[in-house]
């Protein structure tokens, strides 16, 4: 890449994972709109489109069992979409100055794929010896052979950490967000949200009250009365899917049923919905209705920071944790509301308090600043809310009640005297410059253990109340995953077609939360379904290895700032060595 660059003034960051489109053929058919944002003479924008077959292969080069021929037909992959991608933005010039070489869309599109990034993992790997880039892998993206939430935040870290000092906002988007017919059509609604974006962005870093922060835009909401929102409304309006409110039917149990708007309806219920987000309209505003719904164990629907929407961190919000690319397992608002609350329970995001000026309060959502959320369709309602979507929405409660299980700081920017278990632990590591061990360690899975087997009884309580006001009080997802197993049991049926479980006595997330119709509330681990208990396990294991990798953290930073500004892209030597399945030539 050249030293010559275009003018920027903000970047969009997005990890592109349609299974269902190659890139290539979305940046043909968006390519116009795409350039109509990104070359605006007054808000120019650069976009870094991630795609990441290849990525864990490269990671697992640093310390895992690593498999060139694997890496090398990903790679080869990656490369040729690379040309396909270089071929549909090639022919399209987009502004220079005056005496400028000639640049194209191209250069305004960065599509970055593992090939791109071998040098700063290369970089990393070093000469660590074999315990140690082992433990460095796990930090990159835990033990897992899949890409999850916060995997692919490693790479927009990357880029974070290479722009630090040049006062260009980084905004984070989904896919289905960027790539997406009312955003970039509709009086490019998305180039709206972008200036409103930058225009905060650039407000907080000259306010000097201000020193760390993270904000994003919000998802566009329905115009009419919320008592008119159709299924389909409720999901793309929030960060949380209005999946455990949907009512159970016989129908989904027995038949994979996917996410349709016509299947939708059959299983929709206004009322269930309202109450599993906990909010109400009042004078044509939503509100959240007292102490019920998900801000109780979750995220604040109405306030909180969203992923996909443009999310922004600042430079010092970025330097101070790593993402929770250790996770071993999805969880719901790892890389947004969690991320958030345990910058701001570490008082980083405080601001300054000067003498005889008014306090200037944290930013979460930038006003009149919307984005359209489309997401895909599920080809198994059941299966999926059963046995993915609802464990790892319970996971992201459980992360939620280590920081602060007081869910007072999530309705109103207020400072409690105490915090979460976790957060001490991670505090007092930063402090010390060293990780828990021996009997602190053994102490602190104690106490991770015993807070989570208290939200999840709070869960437990809450969703069990999440049923129909109708005769029958038919069941939610919800209420139906926290109560008797049994029923579960006798009407989800098994086929060729459901993917888990293979066999009824199999162990199974989607069981539910209890081990059995006897147990009446959460007390102990006895009380759990092994499966979610073996959860529990590897969420207190990844929560004290995140403690290790805050450590780390720095070291990473400064190796990422090492390389010279412009050397990302691989040699034409280190290409033909990826190609030709040189893993020990160019990985040594």
């Amino acid at each position: 890449m050249g030293q010559e660059r275009l003018k920027i003034k903000y970047i969009l960051f997005c990890h592109y994972s349609d299974s269902e489109e190659e890139p290539s053929q979305k940046l043909r058919r968006y390519r116009d709109q795409l350039k109509t944002i990104l070359d605006d003479s007054n808000y120019p924008g650069l976009l870094i489109l991630f795609w990441h077959p290849g990525w864990l292969e490269l990671l697992n080069s640093v310390g895992a069992d690593f498999n060139p021929h694997t890496f090398a037909e990903e790679f080869k992959k990656s490369e040729d979409e690379q040309k396909a991608v270089k071929k549909v933005l090639g022919d399209s010039t987009v502004r220079v100055a005056a005496g400028c070489p000639a640049k194209t869309l191209a250069d305004r599109v960065r599509f970055v794929t593992a090939g791109d990034l071998y040098e700063i993992v290369n970089n990393l790997r070093g000469d660590r010896p074999g315990l140690e880039a082992k433990r460095l892998r796990r930090f990159l993206g835990g033990d897992v052979h899949c890409t999850l939430y916060d995997t692919t935040k490693v790479v927009e870290a990357i880029v974070h950490a290479r722009h630090i000092g040049a006062n260009v906002p980084i905004f984070r988007l989904d896919w289905d967000v960027l790539f997406n017919d009312e955003n970039l059509s509709n009086g490019l609604r998305l180039q709206k949200a972008i200036k409103e974006a930058v225009g905060y962005y650039t407000a907080y870093s000259d306010d000097p009250h201000i020193y760390s922060f993270m904000f994003s835009a919000s998802y566009i909401r329905p115009q009419g009365p919320i008592s008119t929102w159709t299924a389909e409304d409720w999901m793309g309006a929030f960060a949380t899917r209005p999946f455990p409110a949907l009512l159970a039917t016989k129908e989904l149990l027995q038949n994979p049923v996917s996410s349709e708007s016509a299947n939708l309806k059959k299983c929709f219920n206004a009322q269930t919905t309202r109450e599993f987000y906990g909010i109400q309209e009042n004078r044509g505003k939503l509100e959240l209705t007292g102490n019920s719904g998900i801000t109780e164990i979750g995220s604040n629907p109405l306030t909180g920071v969203i992923s996909g929407a443009l999310l922004c961190m600042s430079d010092g919000a970025m330097l101070d944790l790593p993402p929770g690319s250790n996770f071993h397992e999805n969880i719901t608002w790892i890389d947004d509301h969690l991320k958030y609350s345990l910058l701001r329970e570490l008082k980083h995001l405080k601001p300054y308090e000067i003498c005889g000026e008014p306090r200037t309060e944290r930013p979460t959502r930038v006003p009149d600043c919307e984005v359209k959320k489309k997401r895909p369709h599920v080809k198994d309602i059941a299966e999926y809310v059963l046995g993915t979507y609802l464990p790892t929405l319970v996971g992201g409660c459980i992360v939620d009640a280590w920081i602060q299980p007081n869910p007072a700081p999530k309705k109103s920017e207020i400072e409690l005297p105490t915090t979460g278990v976790f957060t001490e632990a991670l505090q007092k590591a930063l402090k010390q410059g060293h990780p828990p061990e021996g009997g602190e360690l053994r102490q602190l899975k104690k106490k991770l253990e015993q807070q989570a087997l208290q939200r999840l009884e709070e869960v437990r309580t809450q969703w069990a109340q999440l049923k129909a006001n109708d005769n029958n009080r038919q069941d939610t997802f919800a209420s139906l995953w926290v109560g008797n197993p049994s029923p579960i049991r006798s009407q989800y049926k098994l086929s060729g077609e459901r993917k888990y479980p293979k066999y009824h006595e199999d162990e199974w997330l989607g069981w539910g939360l209890k081990k059995n119709g006897e147990v009446a509330s959460i007390k102990s681990r006895n009380d759990l379904n092994p499966a979610i208990s073996q959860l529990l396990d590897q969420l207190i294991e990844d929560a004290v290895t995140y403690i290790e990798w805050s450590l780390e953290w720095p070291k990473f930073i400064q190796s990422v700032r090492g390389i010279e500004p412009g050397d990302l892209i691989p040699t034409p030597d280190t290409v033909e060595k990826l190609r030709s399945h040189e893993s020990e030539s160019f990985l040594s």
